[in-house]
């Protein structure tokens, strides 16, 4: 399955340039073959906070249930400061579920 990485801003603290945030999040998800697929306008009822900077995502491709549990446990043991993450997996064109 492909999975859908979100990165929600918390706090003041926030990366706004995308060349820098992709960087930054290809080397915090380097074991996972992360791709950046940019920022979107996440649906305020998924955010955490009511804030209005960029929620960034990355795309996971191919991953089994194992790794997508592997890599969950990643993200709370070491989270991206100021950031919090939102998994989905990806069951095709609209059709994702949040797993965390």
């Amino acid at each position: 399955m492909d999975l859908r990485l979100c990165f929600e801003p918390e706090g003041d603290m926030a990366i706004d340039d995308p060349k820098a945030f992709a960087q930054y999040g290809k080397h915090y998800l380097a074991d996972y073959g992360a791709e950046f697929a940019g920022y979107i306008a996440m649906n305020e009822r998924d955010k955490r906070h009511s804030n209005l900077q960029p929620v960034w995502q990355f795309i996971l491709k191919d991953i089994n249930e194992e790794r997508e549990q592997e890599l969950i446990d990643y993200l709370d043991s070491n989270p991206i400061n100021s950031y919090y993450a939102h998994v989905y997996e990806m069951h095709g064109p609209g059709h994702e579920t949040k797993v965390h």
